[in-house]
């Protein structure tokens, strides 16, 4: 019912709003972030871009709540199955770093479960996607303060975390704070068509490793170690105590045992071919999205709260200036991305004078057995003869981005 009502209420906003004026897509988007509500979101929005299809900002603002609302589903998942994180002060990426809070009654964690809880993440980030496909106007811009972007992780309609929260590294164990902190970074930004290319990219690259996962059987993974993920996972060890003395201390405990299993168990049959070879494919249009976003960028002419800029915008960090020698070196290093995956130039192996072709392994049946490749017999079937990416051609690529080349790679996307 209040998802009807809001609907009704974003289109009679549209009945308000003078034909001049932008239309309420930012106000609303706003609104229901600022209260954890990204599904409420999604459905007034979409109501609203279904009466005023030519609504660019509305489109825009439809699409990142679609996609606000996929990391809530995907939190609220977790929290469903008792998920409780990885090990504090160890920063696992923001989908594991989540902050769920801690389910008093959880569900039962199985094969099952995790899986379809990957199936509906990647469907939602493909529907944001989608949607952001549709935003191609030159002009649009939809801003958006990300300090009142608020996430509701376990369902109850209060929010548990901001979208900061969830993208910032903890502190280093035993790090002072600093005497004279950076000023911090402004939270808002005029998101513009080219950071709409920007977000595609960065939704198939998040959909990427969950459709590679999906694309094999991780059953034996599953009982045999995520006992560490879940409270009440439905697996072998989760009710076996541990030894005094061998739970998190000593060079030999649990947490290296488990390691070693996770190691061991990534043997994985193959069971959706089609998933496996669309990882690929989501990898070659992340570089196709990230070329038609510098080149959109670099043809802009305004300087209006950028989130990527060009050399003559201001750089939103101060810590990082983009410069036209950093673009070439990335436009490069995405030259040399394609021609890997297509199998183009091959992939070093240690062991091998040859290459392995990404391409052929990408698109083969054959069992992903993660120790087998390291150590080579599982690396036969892909290996042929052509040009070898060396590692002093991406150090070269990494010099020309400067000393902060990885945070400069994350952002670029």
């Amino acid at each position: 019912m209040r998802r009807a009502m809001l609907a009704l209420a974003g289109l009679c906003a549209i009945a308000a709003a003078p034909p001049a004026q932008a239309g309420p897509g930012a106000d609303l988007l706003h609104r229901e972030l600022e209260a954890a509500r990204s599904g409420d979101a999604e459905a007034a929005l979409a109501a609203l871009v279904a009466a005023r299809p030519r609504d660019q900002e509305a489109l825009y603002a439809l699409g990142v709540a679609q996609l606000a609302n996929a990391v809530e589903r995907f939190g609220q998942g977790l929290y469903r199955l008792g998920y409780h994180g990885v090990n504090p002060g160890r920063w696992a990426g923001p989908l594991l770093q989540l902050p769920v809070p801690p389910n008093p009654d959880p569900a039962t964690a199985d094969y099952a479960e995790i899986r379809a809880l990957l199936a509906a993440w990647v469907a939602d980030l493909d529907e944001a996607r989608e949607t952001l496909a549709r935003v191609d106007s030159r002009s649009v811009k939809l801003r958006l303060d990300l300090a009142r972007v608020r996430l509701d992780l376990d369902g109850d309609g209060v929010a548990d975390a901001s979208l900061g929260d969830v993208l910032a590294p903890p502190p280093a164990p035993g790090a002072e704070p600093e005497e004279t902190p950076a000023p911090a970074p402004p939270t808002t930004f005029a998101f513009d068509r080219a950071d709409a290319l920007w977000l595609q990219g960065y939704a198939q690259l998040l959909a990427a490793p969950a459709d590679f996962i999906l694309a094999h059987d991780f059953s034996a993974l599953t009982e045999a170690t995520f006992h560490r993920l879940f409270r009440r996972a439905g697996m072998a060890l989760i009710d076996a105590p541990p030894r005094e003395g061998q739970d998190g201390a000593g060079f030999v405990n649990s947490d290296f045992a488990d390691v070693i299993a996770a190691v061991h168990f990534i043997n994985w049959p193959v069971v959706e071919p089609e998933r496996r070879a669309r990882v690929r494919e989501r990898l070659l249009a992340v570089s196709a999205l990230s070329r038609a976003n510098w080149a959109a960028i670099r043809a802009e002419r305004d300087n209006d709260q950028e989130w990527l800029p060009n050399p003559r915008q201001t750089s939103p960090f101060a810590g990082l200036q983009v410069t036209n020698a950093r673009i070439d070196a990335w436009l490069r290093f995405l030259d040399l991305w394609d021609s890997v995956l297509n199998g183009e130039t091959l992939a070093p192996h240690w062991r091998f004078a040859q290459g392995m072709d990404i391409r052929a392994f990408f698109e083969g049946r054959e069992d992903f057995d993660l120790v087998s490749i390291l150590t080579g017999y599982g690396a036969a079937a892909y290996l042929k003869d052509g040009p070898v990416m060396s590692n002093e051609e991406v150090m070269a690529l990494r010099e020309q981005m400067g000393p902060n080349a990885l945070l400069f790679a994350a952002w670029f996307n």
